[in-house]
């Protein structure tokens, strides 16, 4: 990826959510804005999603998101959402 396009922050998503972990690699002004609908959720989380409520899918589990690159406008790539 590192080759193919100007990676500006790479996060390996662990405990703290997907945001959480964003927020580590993006400068003070800056916020990640997810789009929670722009994947197709792994079908272990639909049964999880019975069990444990829609914050702690997100903020625990990390809906089936491991690692997010932060990159300027990404034609072609998995966009799940936007910095500003």
């Amino acid at each position: 990826l590192r080759r193919d396009t100007d990676v500006r922050a790479l996060a390996h998503v662990t405990g703290g959510g997907i945001e959480g972990n964003l927020s580590r690699v993006l400068p003070e002004a800056l916020r990640a804005e997810i789009d929670w609908d722009a994947w197709e959720r792994p079908e272990v989380f639909r049964w999880l999603g019975r069990h444990v409520d829609e914050d702690e899918l997100r903020s625990v589990f990390n809906l089936g998101i491991g690692y997010c690159a932060v990159v300027p406008d990404s034609a072609g790539r998995q966009v799940i959402g936007r910095v500003s």
